[in-house]
């Protein structure tokens, strides 16, 4: 981060940065005339160079497993090194520089070195006295550790676990929450209609035949029984059995005269 922040804020660009070709343009809101860089020197140290590509060098990109200087250098992670890797990140070329930036490589220490062994200095000894105290004092650390993660953990005793499709995707007070509601109260609950598609390639085509005239009507082949019958069994086609009523005395299947609200002569 240090080579992109030094080279875009650092008030000591003087020391390491030349600017070799400039443009003149108008501001397009003041309509002044100004100076725009077009091309710039780069003096990069060696040993930061160096100590940036090593710590970069074996991570990898979570999406591909590939080492990510193999994205960042424009070639195999194998065949890139600190040189080739800044080159190619200030090549205007890649599509993501703004303009040409050389880096020049010196064996001089660069403004950015100091700041980046500052930085890390800083890290190692911070760590060091963290290190130092948990070998001193284990049994306050894992106490404090454990109390820190139950503390973080204490909210799980409020978790309601919401598996219904409705409570997840509408809320209670929307439109089609209370339409839902609604119907339900009013006509039942509501059922999802869904789709069966039955193939059978390697059946002839179904005839279906009107009683007691008409002409034939062809059906494909999974209208035929014998496969509904398979795909969805015997208990899903065959009609609900209905009790017959039951007569009483003096009555017969067939209804010859009504009278009031009761039938006579009826046989079933």
């Amino acid at each position: 981060m240090n080579l992109f922040c030094e080279l875009t804020c650092s008030p000591r660009q003087s020391q390491f940065l030349n600017v070799t070709e400039t443009e003149e343009y108008v501001d397009p809101v003041t309509h002044e005339n100004k100076t725009n860089v077009k091309e710039l020197q780069y003096y990069v140290g060696e040993s930061f160079a160096n100590a940036m590509y090593n710590a970069c060098r074996d991570v990898e990109a979570p999406s591909s497993n590939d080492k990510a200087l193999g994205l960042l250098c424009g070639k195999e992670a194998a065949a890139c090194n600190a040189t080739n890797w800044i080159e190619y990140m200030f090549n205007k070329d890649n599509g993501q520089a703004p303009f040409t930036i050389t880096p020049v490589f010196s064996g001089e220490a660069s403004c950015c070195d100091p700041l980046g062994a500052a930085f890390e200095g800083c890290l190692r000894r911070l760590f060091t006295r963290w290190g130092s105290f948990c070998v001193r004092n284990p049994g306050c650390v894992i106490f404090s550790s454990l109390a820190f993660i139950v503390a973080c953990s204490s909210g799980l005793v409020f978790v309601r676990v919401t598996t219904s499709p409705v409570d997840l995707w509408s809320a209670p007070s929307s439109q089609a929450r209370l339409e839902k509601e609604y119907f339900d109260t009013h006509f039942g609950p509501f059922f999802r209609t869904e789709q069966l598609i039955i193939q059978a390639p390697h059946t002839a085509v179904h005839t279906y035949e009107p009683y007691p005239s008409g002409s034939d009507v062809p059906f494909g082949p999974p209208l035929d029984k014998g496969i509904l019958h398979q795909k969805l069994g015997d208990n899903v086609l065959e009609p609900r059995g209905l009790s017959p009523p039951v007569l009483g005395p003096g009555q017969s299947g067939h209804c010859s005269a009504l009278k009031g609200d009761s039938a006579t002569g009826c046989s079933y």
